[in-house]
């Protein structure tokens, strides 16, 4: 999480420190003249008991002072990450992560420094996403191209996930059709046509 400790008062001044369960210092911050109040910010805190510290900027005593807390956290790194081969494309789908706005999809043609990008259609690595899925065309299909997802919540990014690879299937041939079962029981059918060489979704 990031968090913001801030001193508000009517009398004298603060410095604001926090520390860690171990008493170390993570940050500290004085006002800038007597009479002002301090306010600290540190980021990336894991879970944990941290202790705020508030003292005296000038000469005379804090006659009176509140504190308030403000703590962002950071979404969880996705997981589940799969990558499944299809007709001209890649579809890439994970779990939804708790507490994420939009999702970064970062891909390089290898897993091995040095990393070549390859840009797909729909937009150069790392994409930014609203759904926890993504079909990528345009890919290579001599090769594997690897992938990884993070989460993002405003502009605080998790870790990454796993690391998963797929290499693009054939293209399909032009106006070419196929249909699946689809429904509770699998009495209906949905089906989709080949569009350009990529079969297109299936409705």
């Amino acid at each position: 999480s990031d968090v913001t400790v801030t001193s508000n008062g009517s009398i004298g001044g603060s410095i604001v420190s926090i520390y860690d369960s171990e008493n170390q210092l993570l940050g500290t911050a004085g006002s800038d003249q007597a009479g002002s109040f301090a306010s600290v910010f540190v980021e990336g805190l894991v879970a944990g008991t941290y202790f705020v510290e508030v003292s005296s900027d000038a000469t005379w005593d804090l006659l009176y002072y509140e504190l308030s807390v403000s703590a962002l956290m950071y979404p969880e790194a996705p997981t589940n990450l799969v990558a499944t081969s299809d007709a001209g494309q890649i579809h890439l789908t994970w779990d939804a992560s708790a507490g994420a706005t939009t999702y970064r999809v970062y891909y390089e043609y290898s897993d091995n420094p040095p990393l070549e990008t390859l840009d797909a259609i729909e937009g150069a690595s790392p994409l930014d996403l609203s759904e926890a899925a993504a079909n990528l065309t345009g890919l290579p299909i001599d090769a594997p191209t690897y992938f990884r997802v993070t989460a993002l919540s405003d502009d605080r990014e998790s870790s990454f996930s796993e690391i998963v690879s797929a290499t693009p299937g054939p293209a399909c041939e032009a106006d070419a059709t196929e249909s699946q079962a689809c429904g509770l029981n699998g009495n209906g059918t949905q089906s989709r046509s080949c569009q350009e060489g990529i079969w297109a979704a299936f409705s």
